[in-house]
C-alpha cells in the first residue's frame, strides 16, 4: 500500500498491481488471490487501502510527524481527511480527538488496545502496525496505518500546500518502439 500512497501522492496516473490470480514463482506468491481464489492479504491491504483514503484527493505530505515518520494527507470526497502514515523505526504520534486509527488490513485499532493481534503484530514496535494509547497517542512502524477524521485534526502535523494538479501520464506508446528478438539456443543456430 505505501507504494500505492505515494503515487497518488505524486500522480502517478496508473499504479498496477503484479497479478491478480495465485501465481508463486520461485516459491514467493505474487498473486492478490490465494489458490482457491479467494482474497489474499495483498488484496485485503489494497482494499483497505481504497477505503481508508476514498477518493485519494489533494494529497499534501504532512510535515510535522515526529521522528522518522512519514505520512500523506488526502482528502476523501466525503468531508473527511485521512492520512496514511508509517516510520522507519516504532515512533509515537500524538493524536487529535476525534482521529480512527486502522491498521494495514483496515482493522481498527482501538484506543489502549495493547496489540493489534491476528495479522498484524502485536505491538507498537518496529515493523508492527501500530497501537492507539490510551493517552491518544499511537505507536507506529514499517507497516502502514490510516488515520481519518476532520481536516482539522491533522494541522498539528502541518499538511503541506496542495500541489497544483497535474498528473505523471506515460510516455507516449507505440508498436513501433517495440523492437522483438528471438535468440536462437547456440547448438540449433543453423
Amino acid at each position: 500500500p505505501r507504494s500505492y500512497v505515494l503515487s497518488l501522492a505524486h500522480g502517478t496516473s496508473r499504479h498496477f498491481f503484479f497479478i491478480l490470480p495465485h501465481y508463486i514463482e520461485n516459491g514467493v506468491q505474487f498473486g492478490l488471490l490465494e489458490r482457491d481464489l479467494s482474497p489474499g492479504l495483498g488484496y485485503a491491504a489494497l482494499a483497505a487501502l481504497a477505503a481508508s483514503l476514498g477518493d485519494a484527493k489533494e494529497p499534501r505530505a504532512l510535515l510535522g510527524l515526529p521522528g522518522e515518520a512519514t505520512g500523506w494527507l488526502f482528502s476523501r470526497g466525503d468531508g473527511l481527511a485521512a492520512a496514511a502514515v508509517w516510520a522507519r523505526e516504532g515512533t509515537v504520534l500524538p493524536l487529535a480527538n476525534g482521529l480512527a486509527a486502522r491498521d494495514l488490513y483496515g482493522r481498527t485499532i482501538p484506543p489502549g488496545s495493547g496489540g493489534l493481534g491476528g495479522l498484524g503484530g502485536t505491538s507498537g514496535t518496529s515493523g508492527t502496525g501500530g497501537t492507539v494509547g490510551s493517552s491518544g497517542s499511537i505507536t507506529i512502524g514499517s507497516r502502514t496505518v490510516y488515520l481519518i477524521g476532520k481536516p482539522e485534526r491533522f494541522a498539528a502535523w502541518k499538511p503541506a500546500d496542495p500541489a497544483p494538479p497535474g498528473e505523471i501520464s506515460p510516455a507516449p506508446f507505440s508498436f513501433e518502439d517495440i523492437v522483438p528478438r528471438f535468440l536462437f539456443p547456440a547448438d540449433r543456430a543453423d
